[in-house]
């Protein structure tokens, strides 16, 4: 009879334990090293998210797992799965336009760095690929 009965709580020991463990006790995460902000506008897109980010994150590696970035090389060639035109208008070539803080980069995506409070902005922008430099 005890034998039974001490059969019976374990279990109910176990699932109670469990249920601590998940309920009570949060799980533990690693901490981020950072937010930033990531505007995409232009062409089809518009998007803006704020995205947290660890110590071996960069902001390449993030825009292409969240924002579907694809590059050639270290030149991005679409985000958000919008490919700027180049061919349609050759007096109004799209590219993507790269700010951070509401300053053109003097840097490409592949090479800027994740700073906390950034704000990373994607803008479609035009130019006049017949314009003549004389």
């Amino acid at each position: 009879m005890k034998k039974k009965l001490l059969l019976s709580i374990i279990p109910v020991v176990i699932i109670l334990g469990i249920v601590l463990t998940l309920v009570i006790i949060k799980p533990w995460k690693a901490k981020a090293d950072g937010k930033c902000t990531i505007i995409v506008k232009g062409g089809n897109v518009d998007k803006k998210e704020e995205v947290s980010y660890y110590k071996n994150d960069t902001l390449s590696g993030i825009l292409e797992d969240k924002f579907d970035a694809t590059f050639s090389g270290t030149f991005m060639t679409s985000i958000c799965k919008y490919t700027p035109d180049t061919t349609t208008d050759p007096t109004a070539c799209e590219y993507w336009a790269f700010y951070v803080n509401d300053e053109y980069s003097m840097v490409g995506v592949k090479e800027a760095e994740l700073k906390d409070k950034n704000v990373y902005k994607f803008v479609i922008e035009t130019y006049d690929s017949t314009a003549s430099w004389d």
